[in-house]
């Protein structure tokens, strides 16, 4: 026989249907509760697998096992959940692969966000970007809540511009106004991007008072901050008249707020511009993101005052030149614009 006295020509060699045999074989097992040291009970079902392979797949699992509590002895533990998706996420464990569809990749996100398994995430949120345009308001809500939760910022921001280009049409959902907390609807509110094209400011109000008088009694300390978060003088006038007998301005800051803007489109004068320098957020779009408003002392052959408006928006800062600029953002139009 040969002998060879130098470590020469190494090389480490494989089988690459090794691993696909060695899963399919542990699947197998599984599925036949073969030398399987636990089951999982979720609901009213019970799931027999191996500690190995579920402290290998997830950290929810893994931490349980080898924390030396309780658990990591335990012959049976009880998951929250619903089945199916704890179905999916076992069969994912095994096999590496899940089976998605729109009915189902909520619920699976969920128990994969829950039990840290982070591929299985990754192939919903995979998932998720491909079906965006499908996925109907009340799953949107549902899916922005979780991976705003879970390490899936990118899909939570994805599902948050989703829902504010359709914001009207949330407060027709009743798992939207349930589940929206006051936190998340102010969050909504702040946000530029709520304001489209077809999603007019009077739309942003009406919405607002949907979600505030589906559970009055539980929202309106919510009320004021709410309000304060619309752009109540790029509302028509005669829609903020008609919210003045609403239950919402029994409220003393809430009926001021309105009344005071209504006073501000009536009169249309200079004698507005204290409320407009103390409040400019209400009269700036949506794409500005604050409103300085400054008096010129000097005296331009006018005896009105000389009004600079400085809007800073997301990606530079100008200055309103033109008189005709002022009505999209500010309800009066006779002051002098100077430009400095």
């Amino acid at each position: 026989m040969a002998t060879f006295k130098q470590d020469q020509c190494v090389q480490r060699v494989g089988n690459q249907s090794h691993l696909s045999r060695l899963s399919s074989g542990l699947n197998l097992l599984r599925q036949q509760a073969a030398f399987c040291d636990v089951n999982i009970i979720v609901g009213d079902q019970r799931f027999p697998a191996h500690r190995a392979v579920l402290s290998c797949t997830s950290d929810y699992f893994q931490g349980m096992f080898s924390s030396g509590f309780q658990e990591s002895t335990m012959g049976e533990i009880t998951v929250p959940g619903s089945e199916e998706s704890f179905a999916q996420i076992l069969d994912f464990a095994y096999t590496g692969y899940l089976t998605l569809s729109l009915r189902t990749v909520t619920g699976i996100l969920q128990m994969a966000c829950y039990m840290v398994v982070t591929q299985a995430m990754d192939l919903c949120a995979e998932y998720l970007r491909e079906v965006k345009d499908n996925v109907t308001i009340e799953d949107c809500f549902e899916i922005w809540s979780i991976a705003s939760n879970s390490s899936l910022t990118d899909i939570a921001q994805l599902y948050k511009s989703h829902l504010l280009q359709n914001f009207p049409k949330c407060v027709q959902s009743k798992v939207f106004l349930e589940n929206c907390s006051a936190s998340v609807m102010l969050e909504i509110l702040s946000d530029e991007e709520i304001e489209t094209a077809t999603t007019t400011e009077e739309q942003i109000l009406q919405a607002a008072l949907i979600w505030l008088k589906f559970d009055w009694e539980q929202r309106k300390v919510h009320a004021v901050n709410i309000l304060k978060k619309i752009r109540l003088g790029l509302v028509p006038v005669g829609r903020l008249r008609e919210i003045i007998g609403d239950e919402l301005l029994a409220m003393p800051e809430c009926k001021v707020m309105v009344e005071e803007v209504v006073k501000l489109s009536v009169t249309m004068d200079t004698a507005a511009l204290p409320l407009i320098k103390s409040h400019p957020e209400w009269f700036a779009t949506r794409n500005t993101i604050t409103a300085e408003l400054e008096e010129e002392c000097k005296d331009f052959s006018s005896s009105a005052p000389i009004i600079v408006l400085t809007c800073k928006t997301k990606t530079a800062c100008y200055k309103i030149t033109k008189l005709a600029d002022i009505p999209n953002r500010y309800p009066y139009s006779t002051v002098k614009v100077h430009m400095v």
